[in-house]
C-alpha cells in the first residue's frame, strides 16, 4: 500500500488573534513576519497567512503551518520557494523534527516544488538532514511517496520558460539549492530531478533557443553530468558554456561566500574527454587498473575496426601523431602545409586526403609570420581556424570544448611542449600522462591531432631520435621526421597503422611557400649516382672498381646506378667479369639528364 501524507492546509480566513495552541516555532514565525512588515494573521486553523516577504501582493498569498513538528512556509504563487522565504525572515533552513522518512533519525528540512507550464504542482522533491532526498505526488489530495508515472519537468518551469521567452540567459545546475541561490541573485535558474546523470532529453525542449550556462559542481559527477547536459543542449540552445563556482563546490557556495554571477569562472575539466583534472592522481591510477576481459571466442567475433584516413595511409582519423624536426627545418611550415591541403583535400607528400575542417594552433610563433605564409600559398576562405599566441592556463579544457564544437578533420599543435605544459620531457610518467587525454580526446571527437615537437642532436632511427622520453615516440600513431639532407628537406614516417612513409625529399617553392615530393630519397640518390656515373664514363671504359673510385659516395649506390644504366641501355658493358677478364663500361649514347627538384637553401626563409 502507498505511503500517505496528510493534506496541505489550505488558506482559509482568520480573525488574527493567535490560537491557544500555537507552538513557539510558529510564534517565532508570526514575529519575523510581523517585524519586517509582511502583515502576518492568524488562522483558525492554527496556521499564518501573510505576505510573501520582498513582494506586495494585493491578497496574502503566504501560508504558514506546523506539521509533524516543523513549520512550514508555502508561496501558493509558485514564485519564491521554501528555502529562500526561510532565508529573507532569517530561520535556519535546517529547523526541523523527525520526518516522514521515518528512519535513521532523517529530517525534513525542505520540499521543492515542481510544477508544469501552468503552473500546476506535479510532484515534490524532499530534502532530509542527515542529507537525502525522496520524492512525492499528488494522488486525491494525499501526498504519496514516489514519483509513479506522473510527468518529468524541469524545476521552476514556469519561470525557466518565461526567461527564455525574454531572451534572458538560463542557468542549470545540479541541485534545486543551488537553482534558488541563483533565483535569489537575479538569474532564471533550473535543475533535472534526482540530480547528477538524471538529465532526459525531453528536458532539453524546455531551453531551446536559450542562452545557456551550466554551473557544474566540482567533482567527478558533476563533470559528467554537465557534459551530459552539453551534448543534449547541442544544436537545440542558442548557446551553451559551462562554468564553476569561484570558491567552494556548487552555485550555492559561490554565492553564499560573496562571489556573484558575473564571478563564475570557466569549467576546469576536459568535458569531451570525461578527464576531470581535479581528480587526484590514486583515483586516476585505480581507473587505470579496471581491466575489461572479453573471451577469446567474443574477440575473435567482434567485427574488424573501420579505420578511416585525414591522409591516405599516413594519418588516422581519430588518431595522434607527431611531427618532428631539429630548430630551424621547417616543422611549422611543413605543418601549415598539411592544414592547407587537408582544408582543400589536396595531396600531401604524394598522398590522398580526406577534406575536411582544421584547427591550429601556432603557440610560439608571431602573428604576422603565419599570416605571411598562408597568404604565400595562395590561402583566403579555407576551412581554417586559427589561434597564434601562448596557450592559456586552462588550455587542454579549452582545446576540448573546441574540437567538440567544431568537429574538426585535423587539429594542430604547433609545438606540443606549450600546450600540455610538460615540466620534463623525459619523465616517462609524466609525458605518459599529459599525452594521454590528447589521445582519448582524439578517439572521443573522431578528428586526427598532429602536435610538433623537436628532435633530439643524435641521427638514430626507429623513434629515438624524439627529444625527450619514449613515452613521446610511443604515446603517438604516426611519427613524421623531417631533416635536412645534402638534397634537401627530407621527410619519412613511422606508423603504428598504415604505411611507413619511405624517405622523401620535400621540395618548397621558394616564391609560393609550398611544400611537394619531389620523390623517395633513394631514388633521387640513386639517380645523382647514374649522373656522376655518366660523367665518369665520359671519359672513356672504366670497370666497375675504377667506377666506384672515380664516383664520391657510396659505393653501393654506384654498383646500383651503374646497374641501372645498364638496363636502360645507357651503358655497354663487355668482358666475362672473370680473373684477367674484368667487365667494361661505356656509354652507349648520351644521357638524358633529370635534374633534381627544389632548393635545398630555400627552407631557411621559413621555420
Amino acid at each position: 500500500m502507498a505511503e500517505t501524507l496528510a493534506p496541505v492546509p489550505g488558506f482559509a480566513p482568520g480573525n488574527g488573534r493567535r490560537p491557544c495552541a500555537a507552538s513557539s516555532g510558529l510564534q517565532a514565525a508570526f514575529e519575523a513576519l510581523q517585524a519586517g512588515g509582511h502583515r502576518p494573521v492568524w488562522q483558525p486553523s492554527g496556521g499564518i497567512r501573510a505576505h510573501v516577504p520582498g513582494r506586495v501582493d494585493r491578497h496574502p498569498s503566504l501560508s504558514v503551518w506546523e506539521s509533524n513538528g516543523r513549520v512550514h512556509f508555502k508561496d501558493h504563487a509558485g514564485i519564491l520557494m521554501e528555502e529562500q522565504i526561510r532565508a529573507a525572515l532569517g530561520f535556519p533552513a535546517a529547523e526541523a523534527s523527525p520526518g516522514p522518512s521515518g528512519g535513521g533519525g532523517r529530517r525534513e528540512v525542505a520540499a521543492y516544488s515542481y510544477e508544469d507550464e501552468s503552473g500546476q504542482a506535479l510532484f515534490e522533491v524532499v530534502r532530509f538532514e542527515p542529507k537525502a532526498f525522496r520524492q512525492r505526488r499528488w494522488v486525491g489530495g494525499q501526498a504519496v511517496w514516489g514519483l509513479g508515472d506522473v510527468r518529468r519537468v524541469l524545476f521552476r518551469l514556469p519561470r525557466v520558460i518565461a526567461a527564455v521567452q525574454r531572451g534572458q540567459p538560463v542557468y542549470v545546475c545540479e541541485g534545486e539549492k543551488d537553482a534558488l541561490a541563483l533565483e535569489v541573485a537575479g538569474a532564471a535558474a533550473t535543475c533535472n530531478p534526482g540530480g547528477a546523470g538524471k538529465w532526459r532529453p525531453e528536458y532539453s525542449e524546455f531551453l531551446r533557443g536559450a542562452d545557456v550556462i551550466i554551473v557544474a559542481d566540482r567533482d567527478e559527477p558533476g563533470a559528467r553530468h554537465a557534459d551530459a547536459v552539453q551534448a543534449s543542449l547541442s544544436g537545440v540552445a542558442a548557446s551553451v558554456r559551462v562554468v564553476q563556482a569561484r570558491e567552494g563546490k556548487d552555485a550555492a557556495d559561490h554565492l553564499a561566500a560573496g562571489c556573484g554571477l558575473e564571478d563564475f569562472e570557466p569549467a576546469r575539466f576536459s568535458l569531451s574527454c570525461f578527464s576531470y583534472i581535479e581528480k587526484n592522481e590514486k583515483q586516476e591510477k585505480q581507473e587505470r587498473r579496471q581491466f575489461r576481459m572479453t573471451p577469446l571466442c567474443e574477440l575473435l567475433q567482434e567485427p574488424p575496426e573501420d579505420l578511416s584516413w585525414v591522409v591516405d595511409a599516413m594519418l588516422p582519423a581519430s588518431g595522434l601523431s607527431m611531427l618532428a624536426a631539429k630548430p630551424k627545418v621547417g616543422k611549422s611550415t611543413l605543418a601549415r602545409n598539411l592544414a592547407l591541403c587537408v582544408a582543400r583535400g589536396e595531396d600531401f607528400l604524394g598522398r590522398g586526403v580526406a577534406a575536411g575542417a582544421v584547427l591550429y594552433f601556432a603557440l610560439e610563433e608571431k602573428r604576422g609570420e603565419v599570416a605571411a605564409h598562408f597568404q604565400r600559398m595562395g590561402g583566403s576562405d579555407e576551412n581554417i581556424l586559427v589561434h597564434v599566441g601562448s596557450a592559456p592556463e586552462d588550455a587542454l579544457r579549452e582545446f576540448a570544448d573546441l574540437l567538440r564544437a567544431h568537429r574538426p578533420a585535423l587539429a594542430i599543435v604547433d609545438p606540443v611542449l606549450k600546450m600540455v605544459r610538460l615540466r620534463d620531457a623525459s619523465d616517462y610518467a609524466e609525458v605518459s600522462a599529459k599525452l594521454e587525454p590528447l589521445l582519448d580526446l582524439a578517439r572521443e571527437t573522431g578528428a586526427h591531432i598532429l602536435v610538433t615537437h623537436h628532435l633530439g642532436k643524435n641521427d638514430r632511427g626507429d623513434g629515438d631520435a624524439v627529444l625527450g622520453s619514449t613515452a613521446l615516440f610511443g604515446a603517438v600513431d604516426t611519427l613524421i621526421e623531417l631533416r635536412k639532407r645534402d638534397q634537401g628537406r627530407v621527410a619519412k614516417s613511422l606508423q603504428r597503422y598504415g604505411t611507413d612513409l619511405a624517405e622523401t625529399v620535400a621540395s618548397l617553392d621558394e616564391d609560393t611557400g609550398i611544400v611537394s615530393a619531389a620523390g623517395d630519397l633513394r631514388e633521387l640518390q640513386i639517380h645523382a649516382a647514374m649522373d656522376k656515373v655518366r660523367d665518369a664514363l665520359a671519359g672513356g671504359q672504366l670497370t666497375q672498381k675504377e667506377a666506384r673510385d672515380l664516383v664520391e659516395g657510396s659505393t653501393a649506390l654506384t654498383t646500383v646506378a651503374l646497374n641501372r644504366l645498364l638496363e636502360s641501355g645507357e651503358v655497354s658493358r663487355t668482358g666475362t667479369g672473370r680473373k684477367g677478364d674484368p667487365f667494361l663500361y661505356a656509354l652507349a649514347q648520351s644521357p638524358d639528364l633529370s635534374p633534381l627538384s627544389g632548393d635545398p637553401d630555400a627552407w631557411s626563409v621559413l621555420e
